[in-house]
């Protein structure tokens, strides 16, 4: 069965995504956010510090085995994810590589995906990819999400892995499981594997997304949901783990964009909402435009509805600048990525909030990157703006909001800069469409040469203090000599950083 909304679970069901014929509306650029000055009358005074930072991974030979009797290899981008529990330690994800480390910057391990999946899960001569991750503070786990596909071969997965991470330790299981990201239901294998996965959540659910391709040609298909209760992916404390490999119980793809397109990237949203079954999942045209796709997903009843958003237009981002060196007098650009959204949140007291990377209305010239507040209700925007600076460009964007505030990570560079992590945010009560002061995390050490340090950032709320946030994202710190390549690596590291309103 298929149709611009081809959803089904174990009953099928059908939809059509509602397509609605509004103009764009006009654009406003505050000067503030081009300068980046601070936001006048934050509410309480509220302001955005680093309270510190430190080292997160970088690019080492523990990262990545493409298959058996390969040696590691060295990965182009970051992607950094992170995920923060309300015990004593965070979880950092990047590339093929994860880490575990207190809140004091202390690693605890570090340990390839392919072994965190191992054991059996999957077969040998497996391709892992970036993971995707989330805490769930409700049910004190954390979720981590992969795509994974043998070479050699076409068959392809997505890998779950979930734990309770709070001390006492002792007699807690890990859980993994895979899921064959073929199978359509009604249709048998479709020999296609998954790439770019996100994961989101609400009251009783896991929602896991991914874009699939051919293993013929390597041409995308579309955006498929697999959706999971809880209860089939999480064990009871102490206990061992449900099913080896659980059915999900709902999977739609076919996700259709307002103008008839194909969506890719369907982002879904980690709902802070402790009792509600809905969730939410969103789209922007990678190519640009001037609507984003919202999809509205009832887990109790499997009623889903799609609706289109009129926002202010966005556009591909052109390519960074970034600051030359004696040893490489002309660097090449950094690849800022397309428009794809990059991560979703929802607050019950605020809304559902999203941010990608486009072109600076102000300069077409530099990349900016552009956030939504949006009522999902309605479907329309609280807020719709631009973050940029007018000598810079900004990209690799990420948001996190706590029932208090909204925090953004992002990545600058500029002929003068190499690139740096930096983060932004705002407290409730500010103007409306308006940032605070930046505040640089990590500055770039050196050239970079190997495209683009990231497409995305990371950034998470402390579970236990709604003023505290954590972002992780890359830099460029100059020359790696642990690339087996045997060429020159001016490279990327990650940094974790911990920001506070007060």
């Amino acid at each position: 069965m298929r149709s611009p909304w081809s959803l089904v679970r174990r009953i099928d069901s059908t939809g059509r995504l509602w397509r609605s014929k509004i103009g764009a509306p006009s654009l406003t650029l505050p000067l503030a956010l081009v300068a980046a000055v601070s936001a006048p009358g934050l509410a309480e005074s509220q302001t955005l510090n680093l309270k510190a930072s430190w080292p997160g991974q970088y690019d080492t030979a523990i990262g990545w085995y493409p298959h058996a009797g390969f040696p590691p290899v060295c990965a182009a981008s970051a992607d950094p994810g992170i995920a923060v529990t309300n015990g004593t330690v965070i979880r950092i994800g990047a590339n093929f590589n994860y880490g575990t480390y207190y809140r004091n910057g202390t690693s605890v391990f570090q340990d390839r995906l392919a072994n965190f999946f191992g054991n059996g899960l999957l077969p040998d001569n497996t391709d892992i990819g970036p993971p995707a991750l989330l805490y769930d503070n409700d049910s004190n786990r954390l979720v981590m999400v992969d795509t994974a596909r043998q070479v050699g071969t076409e068959q392809a997965w997505i890998t779950v892995g979930t734990t309770a991470v709070s001390p006492p330790y002792g007699g807690t299981t890990d859980c993994t499981f895979r899921i064959d990201a073929n199978i359509r239901p009604g249709a048998g294998p479709t020999n296609q594997y998954a790439d770019h996965v996100q994961v989101g959540m609400n009251a009783d659910s896991i929602l896991i997304t991914a874009d699939m391709y051919k293993f013929t040609n390597g041409n995308f298909k579309y955006s498929k949901l697999w959706v999971f209760p809880k209860s089939a992916v999480y064990n009871v404390p102490l206990h061992s783990c449900p099913v080896f490999n659980p059915s999900p119980s709902y999977v739609a793809w076919d996700f259709t964009l307002p103008d008839g397109s194909l969506a890719s990237h369907v982002v879904p949203a980690k709902s802070y909402d402790p009792s509600s079954s809905v969730s939410y999942l969103l789209s922007a045209p990678v190519e640009g435009g001037n609507q984003l796709g919202l999809w509205t997903l009832d887990t109790a009843s499997f009623n889903l509805k799609g609706a289109s958003v009129p926002v202010k237009p966005f556009s591909i981002a052109p390519l960074a600048a970034q600051k030359a060196t004696s040893f490489v007098p002309s660097p090449p650009p950094i690849l800022t990525g397309d428009s794809r959204l990059v991560n979703a949140v929802y607050q019950p007291n605020s809304g559902l909030w999203t941010v990608h990377t486009t072109t600076c209305p102000w300069n077409a010239k530099l990349s900016c990157f552009k956030w939504y507040e949006i009522d999902p209700n309605s479907g329309t925007p609280r807020q719709d703006s631009f973050f940029g600076y007018n000598d810079s460009s900004v990209f690799a964007p990420a948001v996190a909001v706590s029932r208090n505030a909204a925090v953004f990570a992002f990545n600058s560079s500029s002929s003068s800069l190499f690139v740096n992590l930096e983060t932004v945010g705002r407290y409730a009560g500010a103007p409306t469409n308006a940032l605070g002061q930046s505040l640089l995390v990590k500055p770039g050490s050196d050239v970079y040469t190997r495209g683009t340090p990231a497409y995305h950032s990371g950034a998470d709320t402390d579970p236990t203090n709604d003023n505290k946030f954590w972002v992780v994202g890359a830099y460029a710190s100059g020359p790696n000599t642990a690339c087996p390549n045997g060429t020159p690596n001016y490279d990327w590291a990650t940094e974790v950083g911990s920001l506070v309103f007060r």
